[in-house]
């Protein structure tokens, strides 16, 4: 469920900064895999975590404008990708020492995969919505967000296209669902322009804070389009000094 702010919330320096070690590692097999599906140009020695830092610069560029923000309106979701509080024990550390059987199991693949995340705020549930007490910081936003998407690739057959589709909440049936995600095919086109971003930023090379900021922002305007006023807003914030 994306956040809709008006101007982006962090310059791109920054937010490969928030996440290029962490969170790029944490995505790494699912952007190799998406690579690998779609036929992507690998650039020398990649590893996977080149395409899982520009899929996730892609995906937190279409849910939020690099804003590690609430969800607007009545949801809950929080930071770059606009993860669900209720969905965090499934990687939170905190379980792997939990009384509760149940929670222990529910972090199990986490455990076993790599990508546990610490020192996670607490959870609350209101109503039969969960809350965020607390807010992550950017870091821990970027690595929130690689995680839940990992969860859902490795719980999920390790099938990059079932992993992004469940990302994107298709087959979501609940309340609170914007009109631009009324349905499945509203997601599917929101996955395709995650895609589309990615491919340019992981094919080109762009994935650098010295890329042409023409370049990078053309391949932005793939995943949450932009006009040429918009463009102008958004290119010193993006790119201060350039």
């Amino acid at each position: 469920m994306a956040a809709k702010p008006s101007l982006p919330g962090k310059s791109w320096g920054l937010m490969l900064f928030s996440c290029a070690t962490g969170a790029a590692k944490i995505a790494a097999p699912v952007g190799q895999a998406v690579a690998t599906w779609k036929g992507w140009r690998a650039p020398p020695a990649d590893d996977g975590r080149a395409a899982g830092l520009a899929l996730l610069l892609s995906i937190f560029w279409e849910e939020s404008l690099f804003n590690n923000i609430a969800q607007t309106g009545s949801g809950t979701a929080v930071g770059f990708g606009q993860v669900e509080p209720a969905e965090m024990y499934k990687f939170d550390a905190a379980n792997v020492d939990s009384a509760d059987a149940g929670m222990r199991e529910a972090v199990k693949s986490a455990q076993m995969n790599g990508y546990l995340v610490y020192n996670l705020p607490k959870r609350v549930k209101n109503g039969n919505q969960t809350i965020l007490q607390g807010r992550l910081t950017d870091f821990d936003a970027a690595i929130v967000s690689a995680a839940a998407l990992r969860h859902v690739y490795e719980v999920k057959g390790r099938r990059a296209q079932t992993a992004l589709e469940a990302y994107a909440g298709i087959g979501f049936t609940g309340g609170q669902v914007p009109a631009h995600l009324a349905t499945d095919a509203d997601r599917r086109a929101i996955i395709d322009g995650w895609l589309a971003c990615a491919k340019d930023l992981y094919e080109q090379g762009l994935t650098d804070e010295k890329a042409s900021p023409d370049a990078v922002m053309g391949a932005l305007n793939k995943a949450r389009a932009f006009n040429d006023v918009l463009r102008a807003s958004y290119r010193p914030i993006l790119f201060p000094g350039r």
